[in-house]
């Protein structure tokens, strides 16, 4: 698992982020078929989200599951990278703020791997209309 802070993000933009995915262990990239990717924010000091509680107060989900505020792409699943996306009109809901990260590979019912924890900001874009 990784433990790290992720650059600062404006709440009126397209939020983007290209992850790569190591084997703790080997140190190599991670086959990504088959598994459930999910990446949260979650206002820091508050409850994380944990993997199918109703009552999350993650502020932003995004996942391989279809349907989340966000999305996460499988773009080279051999070399175990993805890409998280939240679009400007998600990122929106976000006060400007610092927020827990979370990331973790769901390789089957039980067995939920943390990629990555740690922190980002949020700032005020300003800007509400182009």
């Amino acid at each position: 698992m990784l433990q790290g802070t992720l650059a600062q993000a404006s709440n009126r933009t397209t939020f983007e982020l290209r992850v790569q995915v190591l084997d703790d262990e080997t140190k190599s990239p991670m086959d990504l078929t088959g598994l459930t990717l999910v990446f949260a924010l979650c206002p820091r000091g508050t409850f994380p989200y944990w993997w199918g509680d109703a009552g999350s107060t993650a502020t932003l989900v995004a996942s391989t599951i279809p349907g989340q505020a966000g999305d996460i792409f499988v773009i080279d699943p051999a070399f175990g990278v993805a890409q998280i996306v939240f679009p400007a009109s998600a990122m929106k809901v976000c006060a400007p703020a610092d927020y827990d990260a979370g990331f973790t590979a769901k390789t089957d019912d039980t067995d939920i791997c943390q990629v990555f924890i740690g922190g980002i900001s949020v700032v005020e874009g300003v800007v509400t209309s182009p």
